[in-house]
C-alpha cells in the first residue's frame, strides 16, 4: 500500500518513504550502517500511520493512567458538524478548526476551567468518509477533570463548550447544534482502549455503518480501482494546511508525570 500510494504522489518524501539510505559517510566507522526513511506523512502514508497510531495511543494510556492514578477524572468529548454531500473536505476541516479556536480562547474558556476543573485536554482529528457518500471531519477531546462530575454538571459543561463551539463553526460558514456533541465520563480501567479508539484514524478501519478512514480508502482504491477522487481530495485537504491530528494543552506531561514514570 505504501508504494500504491506513494506512487500517485509528486510529493519526493512520500515518494522515498520506506527507501533504504546509507547512514554514515564512505570511510567513517559508519559507512555500513543503514537507515530507513520515513517520510512521517500519517494521513497518507499507510506505515508511517500505523506507527504514528500505535506510539500515540501508548502515550495517550501512559498519560490517562498517570492522571487517573493521582485519584483525578476524565470525560471524552467529541465535536462535529452538519455535513452533507456538497461540503468539501477542506472546507469541513477549516471550520473544524475555527470552531476549536472560538471554543478555547477568551473568557468564556478561562470560566469553564475554573467552574468544572478543567486541567488540561488532548484533542485528536479523526476523518472518515461515509457510506452516505459526505466527509465526516470531528474531534474527540479528553478532558482532564480534578474530580467527577454529576450529569447535570457534565450537561451544563457540554451545553457551554457547544456554545463556543458552534459560534466558531457558524463564523466560517458550518452549522452545528448541541444535541450532535457528546461528553461522557471515562469508564475506570478503560484507558487503553479509549486511547486506541482515539487513534484508529490513520490505521485500516471501517465501521459497522460503512464509514471509512483515509487508509481504508486507499486500502479500497488498491483493491478496486474505486476512490481516486477521495484520494486526491484527501491529498488536496491535507497539503493545504498544516493539519495537525493531535494537539494537547500546555504542560500536559508535567500533569501525568507520576503516572508516566510509574508506567514506562
Amino acid at each position: 500500500m505504501r508504494a500504491f500510494g506513494s506512487g500517485m504522489s509528486d510529493d519526493a518524501e512520500l515518494r522515498t518513504c520506506g527507501c533504504v539510505i546509507r547512514k554514515g559517510r564512505i570511510g567513517s566507522a559508519t559507512e555500513v550502517l543503514d537507515v530507513t526513511k520515513s517520510c512521517r506523512y500519517k494521513w497518507l502514508c499507510p506505515p508511517c500511520g500505523h506507527v504514528a497510531s500505535r506510539r500515540e495511543a501508548a502515550k495517550l494510556k501512559r498519560r490517562l493512567l498517570g492522571w487517573t492514578a493521582q485519584g483525578h477524572d476524565v470525560a471524552f468529548l467529541t465535536l462535529t458538524q452538519r455535513h452533507g454531500s456538497s461540503d468539501r473536505l477542506v472546507a469541513l476541516w477549516d471550520r473544524l478548526e475555527h470552531g476549536w479556536a472560538a471554543l478555547v480562547r477568551g473568557s468564556g474558556w478561562t470560566a469553564n476551567k475554573g467552574a468544572y476543573g478543567i486541567r488540561g485536554y488532548v484533542r485528536i482529528t479523526e476523518v472518515v468518509h461515509s457510506a452516505a457518500k459526505v466527509w465526516h471531519v470531528h474531534f474527540h477531546v479528553i478532558l482532564l477533570l480534578d474530580r467527577e462530575l454529576d450529569q447535570p454538571r457534565l450537561y451544563g459543561l457540554r451545553a457551554s463548550v457547544a456554545t463556543g463551539f458552534a459560534r466558531g463553526v457558524a463564523g466560517t460558514g458550518g452549522h452545528t447544534v448541541l444535541d450532535a456533541q457528546d461528553l461522557c465520563p471515562m469508564t475506570p480501567g478503560t484507558e487503553g482502549p479509549l486511547a486506541t479508539y482515539c487513534f484508529k484514524g490513520t490505521t485500516i478501519y471501517r465501521d459497522l455503518h460503512g464509514s471509512r478512514t483515509p487508509m481504508a480508502i486507499l486500502d479500497d482504491l488498491e483493491a478496486t480501482g474505486e476512490g481516486r477522487a477521495l484520494w486526491d481530495e484527501l491529498t488536496t485537504a491535507v497539503s493545504a494546511d498544516r493539519r495537525m491530528q493531535l494537539i494537547t494543552s500546555t504542560g500536559i506531561d508535567s500533569l501525568c508525570t507520576r503516572g508516566r514514570d510509574y508506567y514506562s
